[in-house]
């Protein structure tokens, strides 16, 4: 079979592990923009050409689509236009959008850009065949495998299992990547961590859980930390409500929101081991206007589940 030909708008390679999703010959049409959900929504003022492109995308889980416009146009829109943020009530307001580079953190942004560490990682998604392009470190791993719900649907074995502590020390699994800093940290691909008693996890799922997810904290506009971070992760992949402003009654009332009454929320403790009650703004009177004071640069416009 040829070589898919598909490139970002950036004119970047797609990469490894969205080849799969691009089978159909027109996927690799000279022309055709790739795009995530979220560079797709930033262009829906423009029409998404249908046909076996589009069925193509569709196999990506939406995460992609072609786009029918131009290279300049699609690049000039997504680097110079306001940024649209459109609001689901019952979905929240982030799309599934990962980094389209070859190797992934569990956050979806690029893990390494140190070229000898790409080249290792390389390396050792060919010896082991590896499907997914997802790496995570230990602390990262133990906190995710904690949860039932995680377990479930990535196939991960649970924390305290031989499975996780063997990854980590075989060196057949784990590799050595500093990451652009002065630490050296070992990484294991999420598929070292999956029961080998369950089918294997999808592509599809880890796009929807490993998605660009970076909840903040509604009263001071900064980014939970980690384990806040991943609980929240946790109950929007349960909920599939992806809803990146959250916080407790106190913070809201200090901004001068209200949140409704029996309004549901997370029990969550921070790092240091401190408990908050933390609610999501579409649980609030007036959830546009709390997009709108934590997001004053963004077009914030509301939509409904398709």
């Amino acid at each position: 079979m040829a070589a898919i030909m598909a490139r970002d708008v950036l004119q970047r390679r797609m990469p490894w592990w969205a080849t799969s999703f691009l089978a159909a010959p027109s996927a690799g049409a000279s022309g055709s923009l790739l795009l995530t959900s979220a560079q797709r929504r930033q262009l829906s003022s423009m029409t998404v050409r249908g046909g076996d492109g589009a069925d193509s995308a569709r196999r990506f889980h939406k995460a992609c689509s072609l786009c029918d416009t131009s290279l300049n146009s699609a690049q000039a829109m997504l680097t110079h236009g306001r940024f649209l943020r459109l609001v689901d009530s019952n979905r929240g307001d982030v799309v599934i959008h990962v980094d389209t580079t070859d190797f992934l953190s569990w956050e979806g942004t690029t893990l390494t850009t140190v070229p000898e560490e790409a080249a290792l990682l390389e390396r050792q998604t060919r010896l082991n065949a590896l499907m997914l392009p997802f790496w995570v470190t230990e602390p990262q791993a133990t906190e995710l495998c904690a949860y039932e719900s995680v377990q479930r649907s990535l196939r991960c074995a649970s924390s305290g299992s031989a499975i996780i502590a063997d990854a980590f020390q075989n060196r057949d699994t784990f590799v050595e990547l500093t990451c652009g800093t002065s630490e050296v940290t070992r990484y294991v691909n999420w598929e070292a961590l999956c029961s080998r008693s369950l089918p294997p996890v999808t592509l599809h799922s880890c796009l929807s859980f490993f998605r660009c997810f970076v909840p903040i904290n509604v009263r001071t506009k900064r980014a939970f930390d980690t384990v806040v971070a991943m609980r929240l992760r946790v109950e929007a992949m349960c909920s599939d409500c992806w809803c990146s402003v959250w916080g407790t009654a106190d913070d809201y009332e200090r901004c001068g929101f209200r949140v409704l009454d029996g309004a549901l929320g997370v029990y969550v403790f921070n790092g240091l081991g401190s408990p908050a009650f933390l609610i999501h703004a579409l649980c609030t009177t007036t959830p546009l206007e709390v997009y709108a004071a934590c997001y004053p640069n963004d077009s914030i416009c509301t939509t409904s589940s398709s």
